[in-house]
This record gives C-alpha cells, sequence and structure tokens, in this order.
C-alpha cells in the first residue's frame, strides 16, 4: 500500500505545480520569437516560434556526435526550468510511435487496468522494443512520440523510455488541467487529436519518409490508414501490435487500409517480427 501510494504521489504531483510565464532562451544564442503571447492559457501552455539564425542550428547538429542527441537546449528566464529542441534535417527518415501498449504496458480497453497503470503502477515496458528502435536510430532513424498521455506526465515518460534505452525524440502529448475533471478528461483524451498531431508534423518536414507504429487496442489501424491515403509519399510503412486476447480482426484492417499500397502494412505480436525492417 505504501508503494502505491509513492506511485500515485509521484505521478500526480505534476497536476499541481504553479503557473507562471517567464521568457524562454536557448544558452548562448541569438533567437527571435514569433507570436510570443503576454500570457499563457488557462493551462499554463502557450504556443510560439522560436527562430534560430540556421547556421547556428546547424552548428550545433554538426558538433553533435555521430549517433548522438541533436537537442538544442532551452531555460527558462528566472525560473528553476530547463528544456529541449529537438533538431532534425529536413529529408531523412522518422518514426513516429504511439506510447501505450506499442511500447509500455498500459492495456488501454480496460478503464480502471488503464489507470491504475498510469498512477499506481510503474511502467511496463514492452518486451523487444528498445532494442529494436535503438537498432533504427543507428541507422539514422528520427523518432516523434505520440501519446494522449498528459503533458503532465512526461518528465516520467521521458525519464521511463530513457531508462529502458528507448532513443531520444520529440514528444506529442495532451494538454490537460485538473479542472477538465480528471478521470472522465483523461479517457476522452485518448479518442481524438492522434490524427491532428501526426498530420502537423508529416506537414512540417514534406521532404521526410515516415513509418508509423501503434497497436490495435485503440484507432491506430484507421488513424494510419488515413494517413496513407492522404500522404502516399511520406508514409514508408505501418506497423500496428496485435494485443493480446484480440482475433486477428481481418475486417477492421480491410475497412481501416482500403486503397492502401498492403505492402506498407504489417501486423506484429512481438518485436523480433521487425527485425529485419531497413530504414536506411
Amino acid at each position: 500500500m505504501i508503494f502505491l501510494r509513492r506511485c500515485f504521489k509521484n505521478a500526480f504531483a505534476a497536476f499541481s505545480l504553479p503557473i507562471g510565464l517567464a521568457a524562454v532562451s536557448p544558452f548562448g544564442l541569438a533567437i527571435s520569437f514569433i507570436g510570443y503571447p503576454k500570457k499563457s492559457r488557462r493551462n499554463g501552455h502557450f504556443h510560439a516560434t522560436i527562430r534560430v539564425a540556421n547556421h547556428l542550428a546547424r552548428e550545433w547538429v554538426e558538433s553533435a556526435a555521430v549517433g548522438g542527441d541533436k537537442y538544442l537546449p532551452l531555460e527558462v528566464v528566472d525560473a528553476a526550468a530547463t528544456g529541449r529542441a529537438y533538431l532534425l534535417e529536413h529529408t531523412g527518415l522518422s518514426v513516429i510511435s504511439d506510447i501505450d501498449d506499442t511500447l509500455k504496458h498500459s492495456h488501454v480497453a480496460c478503464r480502471r487496468t488503464l489507470l491504475t497503470n498510469k498512477f499506481l503502477r510503474p511502467y511496463e515496458t514492452i518486451p523487444g522494443m528498445a532494442p529494436l528502435f535503438r537498432q533504427w536510430w543507428a541507422e539514422g532513424a528520427a523518432f516523434h512520440y505520440v501519446s494522449s498521455s498528459p503533458w503532465q506526465l512526461y518528465e516520467h515518460l521521458t525519464e521511463h523510455l530513457a531508462d529502458e534505452g528507448f532513443p531520444p525524440g520529440s514528444f506529442h502529448l495532451k494538454q490537460f488541467r485538473l479542472r477538465d475533471h480528471l478521470l472522465r478528461r483523461l479517457l476522452m483524451l485518448r479518442r481524438s487529436g492522434k490524427l491532428g498531431v501526426i498530420r502537423n508534423i508529416l506537414k512540417m518536414f514534406p521532404r521526410r519518409r515516415f513509418l508509423l507504429i501503434g497497436d490495435s487496442g485503440e484507432h491506430d489501424p484507421e488513424i494510419y490508414g488515413a494517413l496513407a491515403r492522404r500522404y502516399p509519399l511520406q508514409v514508408a510503412g505501418i506497423f500496428i501490435r496485435q494485443l493480446e486476447g484480440e482475433k486477428y480482426l481481418r475486417r477492421r484492417y480491410g475497412r481501416a487500409f482500403r486503397r492502401v499500397d498492403l505492402r506498407l502494412v504489417r501486423i506484429f505480436q512481438e518485436a523480433e517480427e521487425l527485425a529485419n525492417v531497413n530504414v536506411q
């Protein structure tokens, strides 16, 4: 019981942090802001574009070690907070991956189990996924982690994935505030938004190719199928992890991937089944 309370306290603490507004600045670099807001939204978030001179960003990428992290460190002025901007080439291959039931066990089909795994239990990684991602990363792939988890769990997710050996990448989580009625809102967040998030990534990097990885527990097949039809030149593959206890839903997949080249689609249960995928 004490262990469960500790897990809940650690996971829930980020939902009650004080909110303030401060300027963001890359360490030692000259920047300019576009659309910088005067105050944050009600949930404490704000959106703006930070423009860094191209030659400075290029110097940072080239100074990174081979296979090393290509991040631009950021700090919040007058606040004990830091961040990182993920630096990405215009061309190349990216892996867009779901997290829940794709990289870690969540059991999203059961509401009680989902919330228990999110707040009361240590995260449990899907076997073999971390070595597979590291292999792709060593071959030059970039990574984008898309999840319906709220931003308040960002530190817990990044620490867990890093500890398990997953490669670095950008994170795309959900905005949430406590007054949105925690349990009901968290469950509703899982039903929408992923399509728009991934679409924005593809539109931001029109010259990159993308592997889309998800699971059969939610709407990943339908979302990825829609993206493949809309961006056929960018979607290089769709990999769906078939959850245990589910039958092979041939009719569902037939609808989800209609008018999609089925050579791009792979249904798997174990990470080893994707070991022969070439990302170069």
